[in-house]
């Protein structure tokens, strides 16, 4: 997941102290899915230690591959880790996950 999140908003070793844990577990498309909410440092900014982003990322279990997919990101906010109504939609029109949203 920190690989993807990097992928998805940090330039090459510009994000670290990374944390994620769980906020709501349901499923999508049928297979077990899950949102977790991801903490991390943003070391771009003049001072890295007051500069903390956070997002939701939701992923589905892939266990005949002992995987993820459908791994989308929520738009970054700072720590306090907004809703973001575009991955809302996403998570829950388009790809239908059923369970609780952020």
């Amino acid at each position: 997941m920190v690989t993807f999140i990097k992928g998805e908003s940090c330039a090459p070793s510009t994000c670290n102290a990374f944390h994620c844990e769980v906020f709501s577990s349901g499923q999508t498309q049928g297979v077990p899915s899950h949102i977790a909410r991801c903490r991390w440092q943003d070391t771009r900014a003049p001072n890295p230690a007051s500069v903390n982003r956070c997002a939701y990322v939701h992923y589905s279990e892939d266990p005949a591959r002992g995987g993820f997919n459908n791994m989308f990101l929520s738009k970054p906010a700072d720590e306090g880790c907004a809703p973001d109504p575009e991955f809302t939609k996403l998570i829950q029109t388009d790809v239908g996950y059923a369970g609780q949203l952020p």
